[in-house]
């Protein structure tokens, strides 16, 4: 895997993959230290970022995945890319929320539904952590019922559903 970038280690393509192959693996040590030379030989690409804040958010090291997130957003923020954006603000929002940063949280969510209105994970991933903090359950059943509404069936929104209308209860 790693002798076609010693060939040719400035084809952004070949990292790209390298790094898809670790996330697939759940290798994400490796997925960190991969995506941190990445980010140094493409310092303007958010991809990078994203994958490298993802390995951090993964192996539960909250406060190292902000930074590269924070970067990437700021490095995608004219990109046509919406969606890429939208899944690092997200991403900041469990983040924040790990580290019990909830204003920080609530913001990072916000934002990704500005850039992404359609992903129903988004919402239903701000749902849930609005309901486990006790806070703004009306939201919070908002979020989740528009989850449900966007992808019907998904056992994974019904239960966060569920559960936040039982926290109302």
């Amino acid at each position: 895997m790693l002798q076609a970038v010693t060939l040719e280690s400035n084809n952004f393509e070949v990292w790209h993959q390298i790094m898809l192959i670790n996330f697939e693996l759940r290798n994400f040590e490796e997925l960190a230290k991969q995506s941190k030379n990445v980010t140094e030989l493409f310092p303007n690409n958010a991809t990078p970022y994203y994958f490298n804040g993802l390995a951090y958010a993964q192996l539960k090291q909250h406060d190292k995945a902000i930074k590269p997130l924070k970067r990437g957003t700021m490095i995608n923020a004219s990109s046509a890319n919406t969606d890429l954006t939208a899944q690092m603000h997200s991403l900041l929002g469990e983040c924040y929320n790990a580290l019990k940063k909830y204003k920080e949280s609530d913001k990072s969510y916000e934002k990704a539904i500005e850039f992404n209105g359609n992903d129903p994970t988004i919402f239903n991933n701000y749902g849930y952590f609005l309901s486990l903090r006790g806070e703004n359950l009306e939201k919070a059943a908002s979020m989740a019922k528009k989850a449900n509404q966007m992808s019907p069936g998904n056992a994974s929104y019904q239960d966060t559903y569920g559960w936040v209308l039982y926290q109302q209860a």
